[in-house]
């Protein structure tokens, strides 16, 4: 009885929960009686089990729901002030937090948790001054305050690597977990709660977690702290995953399924272990073993969707799109049935799994050759990623950036480029992915004929890598990690690429411009100079738009009338990359030297190939982006046809 109460307890709402302490509290009376020596703790357990819930309401306070279920954990703190640990904890920040739900006024509560923090100070009081201390860096993380979460989080770590109380460890490492998730919610720009996957820059909680470790030894072998010995190593394994070393949180999440499997096997599962596991295996990269695991659970447990979800994760990680996007969309529809039983309609409430299988049809789209393909998966990537920015909350702002940066870059190659320049121009407000949101906004800007926006733009690209060099960036460094990331050095040449496309486009100082892509072929050839250097051991890097820079020279060349050379360009760049820009620009090309030519047997060669390259134009653009010209260099050749074979031309 007792195993099944702690099992399910964390799990109550507030109006169940004080019986289900209440019946745990009888279950150890009764134990008592049978083996004094057990040493186990109702006030431990119960503090254990609330404060990470309680730690989540505080901030979403605003939220009616989240009040009401607040509400009622302080009634039952106040009613049970002698019996619960912490219970005065909770009541002095349930009440700073009411009042600031009623004025709202961010700097008080501040100043009311700091004071709090200064009245704890140096009374060995260490778990209630964290527990103020976690709740402050929350709200520092909430208010966007870094440098103060830093200072106040450095500080804590440093207090907790001197705790010695082995009495209240399991508090003492349920602090440790939320202050690093705290940590992770900050890198990563959100509230905690998801499951990013490391830092992205590092923390020093080394001494903290081997403390831990040494703390874990004391619950080995006694056999009747099964369940808090299980506890300890799920945190273990869960701040080993947190900070990158996973062949140990391998092994301890491996031990934690062994060691609670048998007696509280809702606890495997309510803390989604087998899906902590194969995540843990994925960044191993030993993706055969976590496909095993996440099956085996799932056939254990049918309707666990977390396990579900992460079954989608293996098959992408796999290179298996397809059968991720199919996962979870399954995963989807079980949890819209589900709740369909009690609210009898569809809910969208999962911006994650939107997110996912937006992320998958990009990476499908990139799978595939044909044009009409990846035309229908760019189309279902933007709308599940639409319907991902809807769901996000406003407090996740590094995770609406990214997938308004995705958006932006997929709207740009449907050639959407109203949507694409509205997205990007917020990404770009914002400071993300700053570089590579600038280029894909100066692109958009120059598709959509907004020249003098497009220069800008490009002008703005090479100041910021010019700043970006002049701060020891590597020239081939990837600068930041998007849907295609661009090393620095190309960056240099896309600016000046841009830049001469966009004289070429206007028939502006074209010399100018000619200058331009000479720049750019320039840095294309520093940047792989620098690239032929590395190691085999380094990231792969490579330059991404070759065939640009020959296009944008032979549209130049062929704007200055040197049709030879422009048609030497075009064909390497047609080598590189077919496009249908390009066949349109050699196209013009044949054209224009047709239009050079007086013999008539030299003319029908470059007709044939003037219309050759027209049809393949006609056949790549796929979003109908050159029809009119397309259209109207059709009717030429076909004048032209006319004029240098009548019969020839009645034939066809």
């Amino acid at each position: 009885m007792l195993e099944t109460i702690i099992d399910l307890a964390q799990e109550a709402p507030a109006e169940t929960f004080k019986k289900a302490i209440g019946k745990a509290r009888e279950a150890y009376e009764q134990l008592d009686q049978c083996d004094t020596g057990r040493g186990q703790s109702v006030k431990e357990i119960e503090a254990f089990l609330d404060l990470p819930y309680f730690l989540d309401l505080l901030p979403r306070i605003e939220d009616p729901q989240k009040k009401a279920e607040l509400e009622k954990k302080l009634a039952y703190y106040a009613q049970h002030q002698q019996e619960m640990e912490y219970a005065q904890v909770f009541l002095l920040l349930g009440s700073l937090y009411r009042d600031y739900e009623r004025e709202r006024e961010v700097d008080k509560l501040v100043a009311g948790l700091r004071c709090q923090l200064e009245k704890l100070n140096g009374q060995g009081k260490e778990l209630e001054y964290a527990h103020i201390a976690l709740a402050l860096c929350q709200l520092y993380l909430k208010c966007g305050k870094k440098q103060e979460f830093t200072d106040l989080v450095k500080k804590l770590a440093q207090r907790l690597e001197q705790f010695n109380r082995t009495e209240k460890v399991l508090i003492y490492a349920q602090v440790s977990l939320t202050l690093v998730k705290l940590c992770l919610a900050f890198d990563n720009g959100s509230l905690p709660g998801q499951l990013y996957l490391t830092f992205k820059k590092k923390w020093d909680f080394d001494n903290l977690i081997t403390k831990l470790e040494l703390h874990n030894r004391q619950f080995a072998d006694d056999k009747g702290k099964e369940w808090q010995h299980g506890q300890m190593l799920r945190i273990l394994a869960q701040l080993h995953f947190y900070v990158g070393k996973f062949e140990a949180a391998e092994t301890y999440f491996k031990d934690t399924i062994r060691k609670l499997d048998k007696k509280y096997p809702n606890e495997v599962r309510s803390h989604h272990l087998h899906a902590w596991l194969a995540h843990t295996l994925l960044k191993l990269s030993k993706f055969d073993e976590a496909l095993q695991v996440v099956q085996e659970a799932i056939r254990h447990d049918e309707l666990n969707f977390t396990n579900r979800e992460t079954l989608g994760d293996v098959y992408f990680e796999r290179g298996e799109f397809q059968q991720a996007i199919d996962t979870w969309k399954d995963t989807l529809w079980r949890k819209n049935s589900i709740m369909r039983i009690t609210h009898e309609y569809e809910i969208k409430y999962d911006p994650e799994i939107y997110f996912k299988i937006g992320d998958a049809y990009v990476k499908l789209a990139q799978c595939h050759r044909e044009l009409c393909r990846r035309k229908e998966e760019n189309k279902e990537a933007v709308k599940y990623l639409e319907m991902a920015l809807d769901l996000l909350a406003t407090d996740r702002q590094e995770v609406r950036l990214k997938v308004c940066y995705s958006l932006g870059y997929f709207h740009f190659v449907m050639s959407e480029y109203e949507n694409a320049i509205k997205h990007l121009r917020i990404c770009q407000k914002f400071g993300f992915a700053p570089l590579t949101s600038t280029f894909y906004l100066a692109y958009a800007c120059l598709r959509n004929k907004e020249y003098d926006e497009a220069i800008k733009q490009f002008s703005a690209l090479r100041d910021l890598a010019t700043d970006a060099q002049r701060k020891g960036r590597a020239l081939t460094e990837m600068m930041e990690e998007t849907t295609e990331p661009i090393v620095l050095g190309e960056m240099f040449a896309l600016a000046h690429w841009g830049l001469a496309f966009t004289y070429a486009e206007r028939n502006m100082d074209l010399p100018k411009a000619l200058a331009q892509i000479n720049e750019a072929h320039k840095h294309v050839a520093r940047t792989r100079k620098w690239i032929s250097k590395f190691h085999e051991t380094e990231k792969k890097v490579e330059i991404l738009f070759q065939a640009r820079y020959y296009d944008c020279e032979g549209w130049i060349l062929y704007k200055l009338e040197k049709f030879d050379k422009a048609i030497v360009c075009l064909e390497q760049a047609l080598k590189l990359t077919v496009h249908a820009e390009v066949c349109l620009h050699l196209a013009l090309a044949y054209e224009g030297k047709l239009r050079q030519t007086s013999d008539k047997k030299r003319g029908q060669p470059l007709i044939t190939k003037a219309q050759m390259y027209l049809q393949y134009a006609y056949e790549l653009d796929t979003n109908d982006q050159y029809k009119q010209q397309l259209e109207d260099l059709q009717k030429r050749l076909q004048e032209i046809s006319q004029q240098l074979s009548p019969a020839f031309a009645k034939a066809k």
